[in-house]
């Protein structure tokens, strides 16, 4: 699926047991603008902050699940 560079709607929330004890926000590759943000909130959502058009990686992000 497609994910808009827009944080009223976030690609996905986290189960509650994963998620962070602090908002995070983190660089990662991407394809064509080569690096995006990724903001992790508390209440699990996650969101794409960076980037345009572009193929955005997940693996390799970590953080400490808190609550």
């Amino acid at each position: 699926g497609t994910v808009s560079n827009d944080l009223t709607h976030p690609a996905f929330t986290l189960p509650a047991n994963y998620r962070p004890g602090a908002t995070g926000e983190y660089v990662t590759s991407a394809s064509g603008a080569g690096l995006a943000g990724i903001l992790i909130q508390t209440n699990g959502q996650v969101g794409v902050v960076g980037g345009s058009n572009t193929i955005v990686f997940l693996d390799g992000l970590t953080f400490l699940a808190e609550q």
